[in-house]
């Protein structure tokens, strides 16, 4: 196929083809989708400007004007390129313009089988610098990731809504570079999802395709150019590549998508400065946007735990540098005295006789099945130890459940102790916070031994990113347990072995919150059995250890 130039204004040039009709008009260059009506189109583009005045605008940005019109009972939309500089003339004698290159794109695209919006016309002016037009079916009906994602942040979905939304996109996106379309600007904003009436998302759509080329397979740098423009925390957007490759990604595909990240990172930290007049133009333009790290909070039923959205580099950057001198502080001060209190406790080990009653418990699940194989288990056990967990996340019929049953074990003769699991929007919304250990409390404060506040500190992914978050936490706990005199309060639940938590935290405590004893949790198999060392200590030294410190 050949692009012909217009010949005297007002003549008709027509090269037809399988795939496409060229045609120029009124100094013109007009190209057809196969199966359009040739000659309304025709008809309709001889008229562009009075077709463009009766759209409404649906957006506006720098590179381009998008319209919306309804023809035949049908929107389309007509995406407006403005004139181009010289330079970039110079360019689209290789590339194509671009209406002329995202229309392409849509063409192939759409052979391939893989969505976009589908192409009707494009119009590119005869005149150097001349205004583009890009006409194609409006999509209706649809969100993009971006907006996808950030519903899930904020509504709180759980992992497999947010892990099947990222499998759905990067097949798509695998399936687009190999179909050999080389995006060039593949941003969240330009994956559509399309919406069920249940609020589910459909299969991706990929628009904005004016800077798209044409391969007959992409490179590693290529498709890692691409998918540097996918906006994901750092963990998530592990997984979205190794679901894209089906595996971990090859080191040349990792080291191009790193360099190509940080190159946008860049250019978009910079934009200020290059474009004063544009940054100035948008200010006070209100424009949603992803919630701040700290602030995800994703939660896991699968394996029954938040699970983290962060890698280590990005999750140190975010955590309290202060926090870290306290432990330091904290260690060098009582090293001495917690190392001769733990030898103590050593020398008394297996020689001292200890009495196991009511030293064996069982942490209790709140999922439906294991929770009725755990009861028929517990009437053959006489009077054992229980720990339930009580979940901020959770509605408060499940708070309600999770009483009822506690209230029926404390009944058949179990003593019991709680733990109250904090969710970020528990650090967030104090009265939230508070609300939920009120509830809580009030209806098995009562019956329960002890409560534990918190769970895994010093695991950010629970939510808590400081000390002084927890001791906020604690604080109103503290402040509500004071109601119910035989009921003891722990903390702060460190978990693992990380005795620098400990003191750190325990250091941090405002002089109101007292605790009653030491809540940790520890991997006594964390080395496969408790007689495997951990550096210096097995599970024996760890005990030693924690004991002193408490």
């Amino acid at each position: 196929m050949s692009m012909m130039g217009p010949n005297a204004r007002g003549r008709l040039i027509t090269t037809v083809t399988t795939q496409r009709e060229i045609h120029v008009q009124e100094g013109r260059r007009v190209t057809l989708a196969p199966g359009v009506d040739r000659a309304l189109w025709l008809e309709r583009l001889q008229n562009l400007e009075s077709l463009l005045a009766r759209a409404d605008r649906a957006h506006t940005s720098h590179s381009a004007l998008v319209d919306v019109l309804e023809l035949d009972g049908h929107p389309v939309a007509i995406k407006r390129f403005p004139g181009r500089s010289r330079w970039k003339r110079a360019t689209d004698r290789y590339g194509g313009t671009p209406a002329s290159r995202a229309f392409e794109a849509a063409l192939h695209l759409q052979q391939h089988g893989i969505a976009t919006a589908r192409p009707i016309a494009a119009v590119d002016s005869a005149a150097p610098g001349g205004e583009g037009v890009l006409i194609t079916a409006w999509l209706a009906g649809t969100c993009s990731f971006k907006e996808a994602l950030i519903a899930a942040y904020t509504q709180g979905a759980d992992s497999p809504h947010i892990m099947a939304l990222l499998q759905s996109v990067a097949r798509a996106v695998r399936g687009l570079h190999d179909a050999g379309v080389f995006h060039r600007d593949l941003g969240n904003q330009n994956i559509l999802l399309a919406q069920a009436p249940d609020g589910s998302c459909g299969a991706p759509c990929f628009i904005d395709l004016n800077r798209a080329r044409l391969q007959t397979t992409l490179t590693m740098r290529q498709r890692a150019f691409d998918l540097s423009r996918i906006h994901l925390p750092s963990d998530f957007r592990r997984i979205f590549i190794e679901m894209y490759f089906d595996a971990r990604a090859p080191r040349a595909f990792t080291r191009a998508e790193r360099h190509y990240r940080r190159r946008f990172a860049w250019h978009t930290a910079t934009r200020r400065y290059r474009h004063p007049l544009r940054t100035w133009r948008q200010r006070g333009q209100s424009h949603s946007d992803y919630p701040p790290p700290r602030a995800l909070w994703v939660w896991d039923p699968c394996s029954v735990q938040a699970i983290a959205a962060l890698r280590g580099r990005a999750r140190r950057q975010l955590m309290c540098k202060l926090d870290w001198l306290r432990m330091a502080i904290q260690s060098l001060r009582h090293a001495t005295a917690v190392k001769r209190s733990a030898r103590d406790l050593l020398k008394d080990a297996y020689t001292t006789p200890v009495v196991m009653q009511g030293r064996i418990g069982l942490a209790i699940s709140d999922t439906p099945a294991l929770a009725a194989f755990e009861d028929r288990c517990l009437a053959e056990l006489a009077g054992i130890h229980i720990l339930a967990r009580f979940y901020a996340h959770q509605p408060e019929a499940a708070w309600s459940a999770t009483a009822q049953r506690l209230q029926r074990l404390h009944a058949a003769g179990h003593t019991l102790t709680i733990v109250l699991v904090q969710d970020r929007r528990s650090i967030s919304d104090p009265t939230r916070w508070t609300a939920f250990v009120q509830t809580v409390l009030g209806q098995v404060g009562s019956i329960v031994e002890a409560v534990q506040v918190g769970q895994a500190l010093n695991r950010t992914k629970w939510g808590i990113w400081s000390f002084a978050e927890y001791a906020a936490l604690a604080t109103v706990a503290a402040t509500e347990v004071r109601r119910y005199p035989s009921l003891a309060l722990l903390g702060p639940a460190v978990i693992d072995y990380e005795p620098h938590y400990l003191l750190g935290a325990l250091a941090a405590l405002p002089p109101a919150v007292h605790f009653d004893g030491v809540g940790h949790l520890l991997y006594v198999d964390r080395r496969g059995a408790p007689e495997n060392r951990q550096g210096r200590h097995a599970t024996l030294e760890k005990l030693a250890t924690l004991r002193a410190i408490a």
